[in-house]
């Protein structure tokens, strides 16, 4: 789900110079996207917590899981600069 922000990322970029209204619509979509990592993130801890008992790989899981929700959240500001920026066009 992150490589498809990045990539709706990349589509803003390219709709900014000819359609606005586009680039805006590409942004919320980024922000959906956001959103069902942010549930993902939740289930994925939750199961992680329960189910892995061994120490090392407990915490090595969790901040692959966090990296992974913190590059969404970074594309999700990236995505609302974009919204500011193509308004502002």
């Amino acid at each position: 789900l992150v490589v498809d922000e990045v990539y709706k990322l990349n589509e803003i970029i390219r709709s900014l110079n000819t359609n606005t209204a586009n680039a805006i619509e590409l942004a919320q979509e980024t922000q959906k996207i956001e959103r069902e990592i942010d549930i993902k993130y939740r289930h994925a801890t939750i199961k992680l917590l329960s189910e892995v008992t061994n120490t090392k790989e407990l915490l090595l899981i969790k901040d692959v899981i966090e990296g992974i929700e913190e590059m969404s959240d970074k594309c999700q500001r990236v995505s609302d600069s974009f919204i500011l920026l193509a308004l502002s066009l």
